[in-house]
C-alpha cells in the first residue's frame, strides 16, 4: 500500500514512538492517502479473484507431462483397486 500511496511506512517495535505513531495516523488521514485508497478499492471492485486464480492454475498446468502414453490426446489417469486378502 505504501508504493500506491495508500498508507504510511510500517512501524516496527523499535521505531514505535508516540510521535512516529501520530505521524503515521496523520498520513492515513491525509486527502492524498484517502484518494489513493479509494482508487485501489475501485479497481478491486472490478476484479474477479476466483476466476483469475482458476485461469492462472490452468495456465500453469504441465499439460505435456500429463498425457497418456497409450492415448496421447487424452490425459493420463490412474485407477487403483484394493486387493482383498483371503
Amino acid at each position: 500500500m505504501v508504493a500506491a500511496g495508500a498508507g504510511p511506512q510500517s512501524l516496527d517495535a523499535k521505531s514505535l514512538t508516540s510521535s512516529a505513531l501520530a505521524n503515521a495516523i496523520a498520513i492515513l488521514l491525509s486527502p492524498h492517502t484517502i484518494q489513493a485508497a479509494e482508487t485501489i478499492a475501485s479497481r478491486m471492485r472490478h476484479e474477479n479473484g476466483v476466476k483469475e486464480a482458476v485461469e492462472s492454475f490452468h495456465r500453469n498446468l504441465p499439460v505435456q507431462e500429463m498425457t497418456c502414453e497409450l492415448i496421447p490426446r487424452k490425459p493420463a489417469a490412474w485407477v487403483g483397486r484394493r486387493v482383498r486378502k483371503e
